[in-house]
């Protein structure tokens, strides 16, 4: 009746059998058949006492642990994933491992499925837009603006999120640093010289007006 494999059973009572069996002695006599039969019922209380393993749930807890760092908030659809891992059922024996590497399995093939949300643009679209919104003319160099807007790089996923801060960030700071040109005083320089050299001849009123 013992079993053909004793992988399967803990060690404590696999130990207790092989105790049971290695206590038997050949060559009693009929006077001794109490002793004889007590080896049979150490030897079936042993295997009656045999406890299988319990399964190996290194592999689940492994997937569990991988879905649990993730950020469900990042993802598209992160349902599958928390329905996999609710299907774990602990407990299983060494006899049902393959029930158990299945359901590390199915935890893995939903993460792996998983799709990453796209970064959010709006701070970059609005550092873009007020850049459009001014005239690059009325600056002495507009270039790092240009140059902050050109490095703008799009389809960024969520997990990137801080490089796309970052590019706003560059934008609105080129913007802060732009310093308008200065006015052209040309024409106004040119009505100066036209000021007659003597005033006194004009009434009070005008060359108060003029001055």
């Amino acid at each position: 009746k013992v079993p053909s494999n004793l992988n399967i059973y803990t060690e404590e009572t696999v130990n207790a059998l092989q105790e049971a069996l290695a206590a038997v002695e050949e060559g009693k006599n009929i006077t001794e058949q109490e002793t004889v039969d007590g080896y049979a019922k150490a030897i079936n209380e042993a295997i009656n006492s045999l406890v299988i393993k319990d399964a190996d749930y290194t592999s689940v807890n492994q997937a569990i642990a991988q879905a649990n760092n993730l950020v469900e908030g990042n993802y598209k659809d992160y349902t599958k994933v928390k329905e996999a891992v609710a299907a774990v059922v602990c407990n299983k024996k060494i006899t049902e491992q393959t029930e158990v590497d299945a359901m590390a399995k199915a935890i893995n093939e939903e993460i792996s499925k998983l799709v990453l949300k796209d970064a959010d643009y709006t701070l970059v679209d609005q550092a873009i837009d007020q850049a459009n919104n001014l005239v690059e003319g009325n600056y002495k160099d507009y270039t790092k603006v240009k140059e902050a807007i050109d490095a703008v790089v799009r389809n960024k996923k969520i997990t990137e999120q801080t490089e796309v801060y970052a590019m706003a960030n560059a934008i609105n700071e080129a913007i802060s640093k732009l310093v308008l040109k200065e006015a052209n005083y040309t024409k106004v320089n040119e009505a100066k010289a036209k000021v007659p050299s003597n005033l006194n001849i004009y009434t009070e009123e005008t060359v108060n007006a003029l001055q």
